[in-house]
């Protein structure tokens, strides 16, 4: 008898930790011509567009999904998918099938209200935000990679999905944006040191939604 009371202690310990740890993360497209979905973002943004909040914590044990899900979130998005770049490309003026799908996948089926969702999808604050992973393509003029995707999450270790190239001591960029500016980093040391979810609000999000600065400051050093 007390053995299987340990048993249910170590299950219940278990369970408890699958609900509160899992990776998590904010995933972005930059508009790069040169893929689909870059095309598909340039229509509505020259800087980025953001693809979801990404969950692989189950953060609570809400009853079988309310029937009212589908609808609030489709509300949610309509009102707030222009502020954040949050764009269904193949739905009528960007919204609202894709905004739907994704939290159905990466929200409800991990506990999340449509609330709760958009929280963790408009929390630009830095705080567990490392660059976690990028996929980039090879610029054949110069060598360099142009980074088509980006994420920041609670994840410090850097993925780069490359094709299968050793591209640690290789040049990336970012995509030209609206002001004809390039950023050259040097190498995945220079990466990894400069290319933090700050500079990633600074010099992309708030060139064109400024409120994210606002109300996500960036840290300043002296």
């Amino acid at each position: 008898m007390k053995d299987f009371f340990f048993v249910k202690i170590a299950l219940f310990i278990a369970f408890y930790t699958s609900i509160t740890f899992g990776f998590t993360s904010l995933d972005f497209v930059l508009p790069d011509l040169e893929i689909k979905i870059g095309r598909d973002c340039f229509r509505y943004s020259g800087n980025f567009c953001l693809l979801r909040f990404y969950s692989e914590a189950m953060v609570s044990m809400r009853p079988s999904p309310n029937t009212s899900d589908i609808r609030v979130m489709e509300k949610i998005a309509r009102d707030t998918h222009k502020m954040i770049n949050w764009y269904s490309f193949n739905s009528y003026q960007g919204c609202c099938s894709y905004q739907i799908l994704t939290y159905l996948k990466f929200g409800q089926n991990f506990g999340y209200s449509p609330e709760h969702y958009l929280s963790k999808l408009t929390d630009f604050s830095s705080v567990g935000k490392s660059l976690n992973y990028i996929v980039v393509r090879r610029y054949p003029y110069n060598c360099a990679n142009v980074i088509s995707y980006i994420s920041f999450g609670d994840r410090s270790v850097l993925k780069i999905y490359s094709n299968g190239r050793d591209v640690t001591n290789d040049i990336f960029t970012l995509p030209l944006n609206p002001n004809q500016e390039i950023f050259v980093f040097n190498g995945t040391a220079q990466l990894l040191s400069y290319l933090t979810f700050d500079w990633f609000k600074l010099y992309v999000m708030c060139i064109e939604q400024p409120w994210i600065c606002d109300s996500f400051p960036i840290k300043t050093t002296d």
